[in-house]
């Protein structure tokens, strides 16, 4: 199911006892197969988190997840009616999220832009070819978001997952992009809510801002 370019990653969890797990935003949203224990399976769209999330998964609960790419258009009501019963192993799922997903070229061009770690939107609307009006208008419309909220997310995703290999937080700051290591450390409690310091105190987050997503 790689082959799908809307796709970024198929990942599977198994909860056999109730698991507390912070979520951290990722630019994307995913497609989810979930089976609990006494209760029916179904297929979800999961929420587009803005910022970091606790969520608990109840005991003896498998999920199958296809994380989608940044920036996709989901016609949500039509693809879980669709996949209705479908085994989430049913190499149909392919076809039925080319049916009800997808992005346009402008979108992945400017999400891919914004996600460079020397990005800025002047250089990004000269290689574009549009107005810095155009870009915003255009990206709000097709994600609900501006690129300035691209550019911080792709800048504090790529400091966390920088933060355990440089030797000081205000180096790090520096290498990204920041200000000074105040700034970067606002951007932390923004995104993740908690310091750089106690999110390197959570190895589990180290984990999950390596997976894949708006990068």
């Amino acid at each position: 199911m790689s082959s799908v370019v809307r796709l970024l990653d198929v990942w599977q969890f198994d909860a056999w006892a109730p698991v507390e797990d912070i979520i951290l935003p990722d630019g994307c949203r995913d497609l989810i197969y979930i089976e609990t224990q006494g209760e029916a399976p179904k297929w979800f769209v999961s929420p587009f988190y803005d910022c970091a999330a606790t969520v608990t998964t109840p005991h003896s609960t498998a999920m199958i997840g296809f994380r989608l790419r940044p920036g996709v258009d989901i016609d949500e009501q039509a693809l879980l009616r669709e996949l209705g019963g479908l085994d989430p192993h049913n190499a149909d799922v392919e076809d039925v999220l080319n049916s009800f997903v997808s992005i346009d070229a402008f979108t992945e061009d400017a999400l891919s832009g914004l996600a460079e770690i020397d990005a800025n939107s002047r250089s990004l609307v000269r290689r574009l070819g549009v107005s810095q009006r155009t870009l915003q208008r255009r990206l709000l419309l097709s994600t609900g978001k501006r690129p300035l909220y691209w550019m911080r997310l792709a800048r504090v995703r790529r400091a966390a997952r920088l933060l355990n290999k440089e030797k000081s937080i205000s180096g790090l700051a520096h290498f990204c992009g920041y200000a000074d290591q105040s700034h970067l450390t606002r951007e932390f409690q923004h995104w993740f809510g908690m310091t750089p310091k106690a999110f390197m105190a959570q190895p589990d987050l180290a984990t999950s801002i390596n997976s894949v997503g708006y990068d």
